[in-house]
């Protein structure tokens, strides 16, 4: 099956399933308090364990652990950039992202992720602080 029809597939089953993703303004609104430093937030977010809930989060991968991984390396990219804009230094903002992405790289489930994504949260958010 060529792309383009495969496309139109997985749009329709997606539609038909009536799959939505999760709205841009609380994904941004989670960046903006880590790069504000907001831990209350932050930290609201861990314990409701937004990261590992999947409903609106989009499906990247059939294997659960491998969807969770790319969209920690995705969460990590985005949280990196807008602490950059919003005043850390690049390279100590972007050593911290590698660092975060290969201690992800040895988890092996999913609760060993989700750890990895807090802590990555976290330390993010204080040196914002």
């Amino acid at each position: 099956m060529d792309s383009k029809r495969e496309w139109f597939r997985s749009e329709f089953v997606s539609h038909e399933m009536l799959e939505a993703h999760r709205k841009m303004e609380s994904e941004l609104g989670f960046y903006d308090a880590i790069a504000a430093g907001n831990s209350e937030i932050i930290e609201e977010n861990i314990k409701s364990r937004v990261f590992a809930n999947s409903d609106g989060a989009g499906k990247l991968s059939d294997n659960p652990v491998q969807n969770l991984r790319y969209h920690f390396v995705i969460t990590t990219a985005m949280i990196t950039r807008y602490c950059v804009h919003a005043g850390m230094e690049q390279e100590k903002a972007y050593t911290l992202s590698d660092f975060y992405i290969q201690k992800m790289d040895k988890a092996r489930t999913i609760p060993e992720i989700e750890e990895v994504h807090a802590q990555l949260c976290r330390d993010f958010c204080s040196r914002m602080n």
